[in-house]
């Protein structure tokens, strides 16, 4: 019986260091599609409070466009921060290879506290009809 409980108290030493030593994670995230947009679609907007330290992500996986998916389909997403006014950009990224079920991931660093959406800006084969499935952590 003494091995039994000093066992069960090994594992739950081991299980509280090892929840102790899991990564912070991000304040806030979500999972959607684009489905046959063009350039200048605009995404959903989403509050980043800045509570933690977490970089704003995109992921874009399963592109496709008007010639089909594949791993030679890049994407132009550039990531805005929603004002009243003129919205100012936080810089546009390139996801290579974003056609493949592992697709393609972006940072834009930590931002600060403000609302947020993306705009796609076309893919390297042109700028016809484009659908993905995309991912955003902030």
């Amino acid at each position: 019986m003494k091995r039994k409980t000093a066992a069960i108290t090994v594992l739950t030493i081991v299980s509280a260091g090892i929840l102790t030593a899991l990564p912070a994670f991000a304040e806030g995230s979500w999972s959607g599609s684009l489905t046959s947009v063009t350039t200048g679609f605009e995404s959903r907007r989403w509050s980043d409070m800045n509570s933690d330290a977490a970089a704003t992500t995109i992921k874009l996986y399963n592109c496709r466009d008007y010639l089909g998916s594949g791993s030679n389909v890049n994407a132009y997403l550039e990531l805005f921060k929603d004002r009243f006014g003129p919205d100012p950009s936080v810089g546009t990224k390139t996801f290579t290879n974003c056609g493949t079920s592992t697709g393609s991931t972006q940072s834009w660093g930590r931002g600060t506290q403000d609302d947020y959406y993306f705009v796609f800006q076309g893919s390297n084969r042109g700028n016809a009809s484009f659908s993905a499935s995309v991912t955003v952590k902030y």
